[in-house]
């Protein structure tokens, strides 16, 4: 399958166009498939205020009525998955979004002490680096690990990359929006030196990526929210 992103069949809405009838014409355009739009199941809401981009996409359940599943018009090269395959995609809407779709709820990983703390660690270009726990995985996080005791949580996340305190902001997670407890940190690089393997348990390999690719990227929705919410942090004037 290699590293492919697989998104949902569908695409934009046109000018006097139902949401209905736009979902029936992508997917006739997408895979060969002709379907009835039967129930809206989800939104999948994408808003990354840093870089001034905000889309909505309507999820719907629909009923294959006939056709052949090929190449789309497009290009799109269709494929069918199982459901417990997903997880390891790299999908757009994140599957983390379909659980109302579906009815099926694959939860992930969630800061239960204020001992736990995030890493958002941003290059000299303003990429970001994402860590995975396994090399099969797809499941993608910022740095994570336990604060060191006896150390500022900047130190330990600048110690783990073998750099320099080169902090430009800080801040604590609120566990009410996040839904989770952790002591969330962004060290920004001054240098585009490649940095070592961090030695955490939580992490066995790691990707720099543009943050306008984090929706491709199967990751919790809240830890994306925060990464949205940090780089538009950044990006006020001081």
């Amino acid at each position: 399958m290699g590293d492919f992103v697989w998104f949902l069949p569908g695409g934009d809405l046109m000018h006097s166009e139902s949401l209905r009838a736009a979902t029936e014409r992508g997917v006739r355009e997408e895979t060969g498939l002709h379907v009835r739009a039967m129930e809206l199941r989800g939104i999948f809401e994408d808003l990354q205020s840093y870089r001034n981009f905000h889309s909505l996409c309507f999820i719907y359940v629909a009923k294959i009525l006939g056709g052949e599943i090929k190449t789309g018009a497009d290009g799109a090269r269709p494929q069918w998955f199982d459901v417990h395959d997903c997880p390891n995609l790299r999908l757009y809407p994140p599957f983390s979004q379909w659980d109302n779709l579906i009815g099926e709820r694959y939860s992930t990983q969630r800061w239960d002490g204020p001992e736990r703390l995030i890493g958002i660690v941003l290059d000299a270009q303003g990429n970001i680096l994402l860590c995975r726990k396994s090399e099969e995985s797809r499941t993608w996080w910022p740095l994570r690990l336990e604060l060191t005791e006896g150390e500022q949580p900047m130190q330990t996340v600048a110690r783990l990359l073998a750099r320099g305190p080169q902090a430009s902001w800080s801040l604590a997670a609120d566990p009410r929006l996040y839904k989770m407890r952790a002591t969330v940190v962004t060290l920004c690089l001054n240098s585009d030196a490649p940095i070592p393997m961090p030695e955490t348990e939580d992490c066995a390999a790691y990707t720099w990526t543009d943050p306008a690719l984090l929706t491709t990227y199967n990751m919790d929705p809240a830890v994306r929210r925060l990464i949205y919410d940090v780089l538009h942090k950044l990006k006020e004037p001081a």
